[in-house]
C-alpha cells in the first residue's frame, strides 16, 4: 500500500510538472519550459512509468520542430485512442494547429484549430483561441474568426485577467484591419 502511494504521489507530480511547464511555455519562457519536462521524464526513469509528455509535443511546436512535433502528435493521438484519454488527443489536436500555424501551413492549421475549437473543452479552448483565430484571419474563414472571438469576449467579460484581455485585443487586432489592428496588437502587448 505504502508503495502504491508513494508511486501515485509521484504521478501527480509528473502532471504538476507539465502544468508547470504548460505555465512556461505561455509565457514564453521555452528552456524552463524543457527542464520541467526533463524532470517529468527523469520521474519516469527512475520509476518504471511513462513520461507524461503531451507538453513535450506543443513545446516542439513552438520551437518548428515539424518531425519531432509529427512524431509526437502521432504517438499521443494513438496513446490517446488506445487509453480513451481524451485530453491528450486534444493536446495532439492543438500542437497541429500551432505547428502549421508557425510554418505557415494555415489551410492546416484551420482545419487542427476548429476541430479543438469544436470541442470546447473546459480549460482548453483559451489555449486553442489564438492558434484557431491566427488561421482563421489568414484564410478568410470569417465564421470561424468571429467565434473565436465571440468566446474570448464571453470569457473576459466575466474574468478580465491580464492574459484574458491580451488575448482577446490580439484576437480583435486579427479581426480589424488597418490602424484599429495596430492599435490592437500594441494593447495586446501592454496587457
Amino acid at each position: 500500500v505504502q508503495v502504491a502511494r508513494e508511486l501515485g504521489a509521484l504521478v501527480r507530480l509528473q502532471f504538476a510538472l507539465q502544468f508547470l511547464a504548460r505555465s512556461h511555455l505561455l509565457a514564453g519562457d521555452l528552456a524552463a519550459a524543457e527542464r520541467a519536462i526533463e524532470e517529468d521524464r527523469a520521474i519516469a526513469r527512475a520509476t518504471g512509468t511513462s513520461p507524461v509528455a503531451y507538453i513535450e509535443m506543443t513545446l516542439a511546436a513552438w520551437r518548428g520542430e515539424e518531425a519531432l512535433t509529427s512524431e509526437l502528435i502521432e504517438r499521443q493521438q494513438r496513446e490517446a485512442s488506445e487509453r480513451g484519454i481524451g485530453r491528450l488527443a486534444e493536446f495532439a489536436i492543438y500542437s497541429a494547429a500551432l505547428l502549421n500555424n508557425g510554418t505557415g501551413r494555415y489551410d492546416v492549421a484551420c482545419d487542427a484549430a476548429r476541430r479543438a475549437f469544436a470541442r470546447d473543452s473546459l480549460g482548453f479552448n483559451a489555449l486553442v483561441v489564438p492558434e484557431a483565430a491566427e488561421a482563421a484571419s489568414r484564410t478568410g474563414d470569417v465564421a470561424l474568426l468571429q467565434a473565436a472571438l465571440a468566446w474570448m469576449a464571453e470569457r473576459t467579460a466575466v474574468a478580465p485577467t491580464d492574459w484574458a484581455l491580451g488575448i482577446e485585443a490580439r484576437v480583435r487586432a486579427l479581426a480589424s484591419e488597418g490602424d484599429a489592428a495596430e492599435r490592437l496588437y500594441r494593447e495586446s502587448l501592454e496587457c
